[in-house]
């Protein structure tokens, strides 16, 4: 059985596609939460009027991937000084109170990051990005590197 933890640690492109590469991931969705809106567009979020966050809704198989592990992942993403714009905001939104508790006390365990403000929440709406969000890593690969060999 799989389970579904969403995530905020900045721009949800870099972090979908650093999430895709771990072993036990079944899919990623770029997306938002954390806000008021229902069906939020990009260009809203951008525009600070709905209060939501990039993130990334995981698809996981805990039998090849714990929790702990992905949140071990997420940790090591975040680098203070955060960026203080509200929609890179790091965030969880947990699917169950299991998953609640074991992120609280995940975070509790990182001392870098005891002075930063995390959200970590439960059972909030998810509403995914439009397509051309979805993956761009990966859609996009090849015309950043030959725009990098160009160079």
């Amino acid at each position: 059985m799989h389970e579904r933890i969403i995530v905020g640690a900045g721009c949800f492109w870099g972090v979908e596609e650093a999430f895709r590469a771990i072993t036990g991931i079944i899919q990623t969705q770029a997306g938002y939460a954390g806000g008021w809106v229902e069906h939020p567009s990009y260009e809203d979020v951008c525009a600070g009027t709905t209060g939501h966050a990039e993130v990334v809704q995981l698809q996981f198989d805990p039998t090849i991937i714990s929790l702990a592990t992905l949140l071990n992942h997420f940790w090591a993403m975040l680098e203070p000084p955060l960026d203080s714009d509200p929609q890179y905001r790091p965030l969880i939104i947990c699917s169950t109170a299991a998953q609640l508790e074991l992120a609280l006390a995940s975070k509790l365990a990182q001392p870098r990051l005891a002075d930063l403000r995390i959200e970590i929440l439960i059972d909030l709406p998810f509403y995914p990005a439009e397509e051309y969000h979805q993956q761009c890593y990966s859609k996009w690969r090849m015309r950043f590197e030959r725009r990098a060999k160009a160079v």
